[in-house]
């Protein structure tokens, strides 16, 4: 159940040490509190739902972990990072709901240099170029897609649910569920691997500046997917500038 804002206590905590041999972070444990950045300690294998539900103060998170809580970072307004574990299983429903000015979610230490098409409108682009869809995070590292998802992580709906500063998208997952990226008005560039078998009702609906969407590297004429990918209803609705699709 959530807590009343103006009579948490906890909403004035800025900083939050999670010790090795901490397992487990309840549902609501750290709602509306003001910590900024935090990282998490290998061992917490259970993250609940809401942990971190409407922290408007967080901006960075490194998380170590197999499973990402539902909805544990809904409303954080100005989270903008989050690093993640080669170890990252599960992101359950909502994870993400209501970022705004989420711009990165990506390996930890990874600079993840797949080869990435020229945002633009409608044009072919050429692979490998160096200047594109290139997102800074971290004074460390830099990335050259806003979200990254590898193939082993199960994903599960409304996970990127109106995060308005996601701009660049490259999965290696097979389906992307029902609304993931619904109302991601930034997005312009989606790369997704050959071995993607459905895109889920919603997934991109209002994604009304998306001009490119890649189904592994090579062009083909017209904007209709292989037989063998189920395409759910809406998913590209209200996506008015896609004007290409790209498939093997």
């Amino acid at each position: 159940q959530h807590r009343n804002y103006t009579s948490n206590p906890l909403s004035k905590l800025s900083t939050v040490i999670l010790h090795e041999g901490v397992e487990r972070v309840d549902s609501f444990a750290f709602e509306n509190c003001g910590i900024t950045t935090l990282q998490f300690p290998a061992s917490v294998s259970t993250i609940q739902s809401y942990v971190f539900y409407n922290c408007d103060k967080l901006t960075y998170v490194d998380y170590n972990n197999a499973v990402l809580g539902e909805r544990v970072f809904e409303n954080c307004s100005i989270l903008t990072t989050v690093e993640y574990a080669s170890n990252l299983s599960t992101i359950r429903h909502g994870a993400f709901v209501s970022c705004p000015k989420l711009t990165c979610f990506n390996l930890t230490g990874e600079n993840t240099v797949v080869s990435a098409p020229e945002v633009g409108e409608g044009e072919t682009g050429e692979e490998g170029n160096e200047g594109v869809a290139t997102v800074s995070t971290s004074a460390e590292y830099t990335y050259q897609y806003s979200v990254y998802i590898p193939q082993n992580v199960t994903l599960n709906n409304y996970i990127f649910y109106q995060c308005y500063a996601i701009t660049t998208v490259f999965t290696e997952n097979a389906s992307i569920p029902y609304q993931t990226f619904y109302e991601c008005t930034a997005l312009k560039l989606v790369k997704v691997t050959t071995n993607l078998d459905s895109i889920g009702e919603s997934a991109f609906n209002g994604d009304y500046n998306l001009v490119n969407f890649y189904y592994g590297d090579t062009v083909f004429n017209g904007a209709k997917f292989p037989d063998d990918i189920s395409v759910g209803s809406y998913a590209f609705r209200n996506c008015d500038s896609l004007v290409e699709v790209y498939a093997d």
